[in-house]
């Protein structure tokens, strides 16, 4: 990734996409961002935004074919399947069909489809081409650059143990467990197949990302969530009796400002893995976040509820990624778990109770 390759943000009006066109624009890079939502009022970067539905192949291709992006960072999806717990979700396979299966994987193989047309002599047959690989110059079998994928995967796609387990890598087998899992999955495995039919023009690199946190993040994940029930009951004078079952899970949490240079330190590898874990390799009872989120709250110890920390062993289910891959290529997240929930928590001053 050079200066003044012309770089592609899908999804770039969500929360990692927010943080991702800052990564970029700080390391001197003047980013695309294509999102199904119209550009910010006063954004003044809005020339270089183009609303756009991956679902819409006229309107990928044209997008495409306009810019002819060397990078193109996918993150365009989204984050949970409203209702569900377990299985299938609320509607059944109709749901999923045009809920997560739709946003991951028609769309993923829009644009994969759209860069491999816009490239010239992209849909060789020969079995040769087809198996050849990348050189690490990123030329492709075909003498042309190619256009590079950055697809923003998820640790969901690992599921969970149940009781204090090692840290996953990316060799770890595949076991979804829930439908947005499962369309994580197919998202990874269409991305792949679409690329190997551009016969070199297109390669994909998985980045599967643990749980993001921080400034900005959206209702429907932990610790936003956590944090507005905090302020409700609060404001309503009425705490709960926090369950220990409800907090003894392990997670690997991850900043969405490390994901993001993360995501651009890998896009700039001359040859980067064709999977790579971007998570922060640190096991964190849930218990931890509810405990430094009442501290900065001011609520610890005044009538909030106590929670035991649990050990390993107590663990109900845990899932924590290995950084090996990554930190030896030179890239690791600093941001500690403090802090990125004090970042959260300053982000939504506005909603308190």
């Amino acid at each position: 990734m050079r200066p003044g390759d012309a770089l592609l943000v899908t999804g770039a009006a969500g929360f990692l996409g927010r943080a991702l066109v800052r990564a970029l624009e700080e390391e001197g890079h003047a980013p695309w961002r294509l999102d199904r939502a119209p550009a910010p009022a006063g954004d003044p970067a809005a020339a270089r935004w183009l609303a756009a539905d991956l679902l819409d192949m006229a309107a990928v291709r044209e997008a495409v074919a306009r810019l002819q992006p060397r990078v193109v960072f996918h993150l365009a999806g989204c984050h949970r399947v409203a209702g569900e717990a377990e299985g299938v979700p609320p509607g059944g396979a109709a749901a999923f069909e045009n809920g997560p299966y739709a946003a991951h994987v028609r769309g993923t193989i829009n644009l994969i489809d759209a860069l491999g047309e816009a490239s010239p002599g992209a849909r060789r047959d020969d079995d040769e081409t087809r198996r050849s690989r990348f050189s690490p110059d990123g030329i492709s079998p075909t003498g042309r650059e190619e256009a590079r994928v950055i697809l923003a995967g998820s640790s969901a796609v690992y599921g969970v143990a149940h009781g204090a387990a090692p840290a996953v890598s990316e060799t770890s087998p595949l076991a979804p467990g829930n439908a947005y899992a499962a369309s994580k999955v197919e998202q990874e495995r269409a991305a792949c197949a679409r690329a190997l039919l551009t016969a070199g023009a297109v390669r994909v690199v998985r980045a599967r990302l643990f749980n993001l946190i921080g400034a900005g993040q959206p209702p429907g994940l932990f610790a936003r969530d956590l944090l507005a029930e905090i302020r409700r009951r609060r404001a309503e004078g009425a705490w709960w009796s926090a369950t220990p079952d409800r907090f003894a899970h392990v997670r690997d949490f991850i900043d969405v400002h490390d994901a993001a240079r993360g995501l651009v330190f890998i896009a700039g590898l001359a040859a980067p893995p064709d999977v790579i874990n971007v998570c922060s390799g640190r096991a964190a009872f849930l218990t931890e976040v509810l405990d430094t989120l009442l501290r900065l709250e001011g609520l610890a110890g005044v009538g909030a509820p106590a929670l035991v920390a649990p050990a390993p062993g107590d663990a109900r289910t845990w899932q924590v990624g290995d950084p090996g891959r990554l930190e030896a290529l030179g890239f690791r997240a600093t941001t500690p778990l403090d802090r990125s929930l004090a970042d959260l928590a300053c982000g939504l001053q506005t909603h308190r109770g």
